[in-house]
């Protein structure tokens, strides 16, 4: 039972991890791309990650066995969609 509960956490947090880069496959040039609700959902992405780093931590699990010790949760907050252009906002 406890490796299947492992197997599960493990899969779970592989899978959010993976969201995260979702937001870099966003396109700015499309017509349905809203810049606000594309850092609404990185903030999300990053309160989640953040705190699953955390939980695992003070949960006193190794971060490698999640592939999280060099993940720094703050990075998606600087992600960008792709044709993201600063002097527009965005918008094209």
């Amino acid at each position: 039972m406890e490796k299947d509960y492992q197997w599960v956490l493990f899969q779970l947090v592989s899978a959010l991890k993976a969201k995260t880069t979702y937001l870099k496959s966003i396109d700015a040039n499309s017509s349905h791309y809203n810049q606000s609700f594309y850092e609404g959902m990185a903030t999300a992405y990053h309160l989640i990650m953040d705190e699953v780093k955390t939980t695992l931590i003070d949960g006193d699990l190794p971060l490698e066995q999640f592939n999280l010790h060099d993940y720094d949760p703050n990075e998606i907050l600087k992600y960008k969609p792709m044709n993201f252009r600063e002097e527009n906002n965005g918008q094209l």
